[in-house]
C-alpha cells in the first residue's frame, strides 16, 4: 500500500535483486593509519565467473545515472555491525562513490543498548516486548527483515525515527515505508510525519502475512513516529527511509551473538517474503566470530549452513551470493602473548567449501589479514578491542573501508569485460 505526502517523487528505477554472503572481509589500506598491519592483497574466489554478476549489472545503471536506479545492498551480521561500525563505513564509501539513496531498513527498536544506524536516531516507549531471532520469541518465528520484532497491545506506546546529520549534512528521505505484521488480532497503528498525522494503519487481517505500508513525502529530512491506538496487538519489524536515487541504499542487520544458522531460524516463508519485498541487490551475511565459539557447528557446516545460503538465494529470486570468511580471533597464551585460534581456519576452509556448493564465491578474510598471527598485530595497532576479537572503532571503519574496495576492484573488472545484457527492472521500492 502506498500513500503520498505533498509531491509525487519520479519513480524508482527497475531492479534485479542479488545475494551476496559475508562473514567479514578484510584487506589493508596504508592511508588509514600510521602504521598498518600486514595484509595479503587477495581476491574474490569465483569459480564460475558469474557469483557477483547479477550485483555488479544494478551497480553499473546506478554508476551511469539512471534515473532512479538505486541498488540496494542488505548486510546481515552479528555483534561486528550492531553498532553500525563496519556497515557504516562501507555505506559511506558506497554513496560517496554511486550516490545516495537513503538510510534504509531501520529496526523498529533496541535488541541491544548499542544498536545503531548513522544517520538516523531512534527512540521509543517502554511498552513495548522485543523478541529476537537468537533469544527465542514468537513460536511462529517471524522476526522480519532484521530479524527481531517489536510487540505491544498498549495504547499510545510510540517508537520514532528521526533523520539527523552524517558530517554537517542533512539525511534526507522521499520515501516511508512500515514494516508490521497483519494478522487476526492486530491493532490501529497511526502514522505521523513531521508531527502531522498522515494515516492510520489496520494491521488486522483475517490471515497473518508479513505487511508493508509506503508514505511518500518531499524529500528531505523527516521525523516518522508510529503510535498505538490500543485496540489490538501491534507486531512491527522496521521502517525504511529512503531517496528515489540513483544511489546506493546500505541496511545494516546485525544480530548480536549469532552465527551463520541463526537465519534458518527464522520461518523460511516468511523470510522469503521479507527479502522478496525488500528485494535487495546484494545480501552480504556477515557471521563468523561465534562459530569460533561452536566447534560442534562447524563440523556440521555443511548440513546447517548450506541449506541456509540456498534459502537466502531463493528468497531473494536466486540471487548471485559471495561468501566472505571470518576476521582472525586471537587468544591469549602465556608464553607467546597472542595468538591465533586455530578454530578460525576450519572456519574459513568450511566457508569455502559450502561457498563452492552453493554456488558463491569466497573471499578468504584470515588470508587477506595475513594469516597466523594476525589478531596480535592487529590488536598491537589498536584495531582490535581487549577481547582480541571485536574491531575498535578504527578497526571498524578499516573493514568498511576494504570490503568496499574489494568489491570495487570486482566490479572494475567486470565493467572491463562485459556487455550489460540485463533486463530492465521494475520500480526500485
Amino acid at each position: 500500500m502506498v500513500c503520498t505526502v505533498g509531491p509525487m517523487s519520479r519513480r524508482v528505477a527497475p531492479h534485479v535483486p542479488v545475494l551476496v554472503v559475508l562473514a567479514i572481509a578484510v584487506a589493508f589500506p596504508r592511508s588509514l593509519v600510521a602504521e598498518p598491519a600486514a595484509i595479503v592483497p587477495i581476491e574474490i574466489e569465483d569459480p564460475t565467473g558469474r557469483a557477483l554478476e547479477r550485483f555488479f549489472a544494478a551497480l553499473r545503471r546506478t554508476a551511469s545515472k539512471q534515473p532512479g536506479a538505486i541498488t540496494r545492498i542488505a548486510h546481515y551480521g552479528d555483534s561486528l555491525i550492531v553498532g553500525d561500525g563496519i556497515t557504516r563505513s562501507a555505506r559511506r564509501r558506497f554513496q560517496a562513490r554511486y550516490g545516495d539513496a537513503g538510510p534504509g531498513f531501520v529496526l523498529a527498536g533496541r535488541p541491544w543498548d548499542w544498536y545503531r544506524r548513522e544517520g538516523v536516531r531512534l527512540g521509543g516507549s517502554t511498552g513495548w516486548d522485543t523478541y529476537r531471532s537468537l533469544s527465542g520469541g514468537p513460536a511462529d518465528r517471524f522476526f522480519g527483515f532484521g530479524g527481531s520484532t517489536f510487540v505491544t497491545r498498549r495504547e499510545h506506546q510510540r517508537v520514532w525515527f528521526e533523520t539527523t546529520e552524517i558530517e554537517g549534512r542533512r539525511v534526507k528521505a522521499s520515501s516511508i515505508e512500515v514494516h508490521y505484521l497483519a494478522h487476526p488480532r492486530g491493532g490501529d497503528l497511526d502514522v505521523l510525519v513531521d508531527g502531522d498525522h498522515v494515516l492510520t494503519i489496520a494491521t488486522k487481517r483475517d490471515e497473518t502475512v508479513s505487511a508493508f505500508h509506503t508514505v511518500r513525502v518531499p524529500e528531505g529530512p523527516h521525523k516518522v513516529v508510529l503510535r498505538t491506538v490500543g485496540n489490538g496487538q501491534v507486531r512491527l519489524f522496521g521502517v525504511v527511509l529512503e531517496r528515489d536515487g540513483p544511489g546506493i541504499v546500505y541496511d545494516s542487520l546485525g544480530i548480536n551473538g549469532a552465527s551463520t544458522d541463526v537465519l534458518g531460524r527464522m520461518d523460511p516463508v516468511h523470510m522469503e517474503q521479507q527479502l522478496g519485498h525488500r528485494r535487495p541487490d546484494l545480501v552480504i551475511v556477515g557471521f563468523g566470530a561465534n562459530e569460533s565459539n561452536r566447534p560442534g557447528l562447524v563440523d556440521r557446516y555443511r548440513e546447517e549452513v548450506l541449506p541456509v545460503l540456498r534459502r537466502l538465494r531463493h528468497g531473494s529470486r536466486d540471487a548471485s551470493c559471495l561468501v566472505v570468511g571470518p576476521i582472525d580471533r586471537g587468544v591469549r597464551d602465556d608464553r607467546r602473548g597472542v595468538r591465533s585460534h586455530p578454530i578460525v581456519m576450519r572456519i574459513s576452509r568450511a566457508q569455502r567449501e559450502v561457498s563452492r556448493d552453493a554456488g558463491c564465491g569466497f573471499y578468504d578474510t584470515f588470508a587477506v589479514m595475513g594469516g597466523e598471527g594476525a589478531a596480535q598485530r592487529w590488536h598491537a595497532r589498536g584495531l582490535t578491542g581487549g577481547d582480541l576479537v571485536h574491531p575498535t572503532p578504527e578497526g571498524s571503519d578499516l573493514l568498511g573501508q576494504v570490503l568496499f574496495e574489494a568489491l570495487e576492484r570486482a566490479f572494475t573488472r567486470y565493467r572491463a569485460t562485459s556487455i550489460d545484457h540485463a533486463p530492465a527492472r521494475r520500480g526500485g521500492q
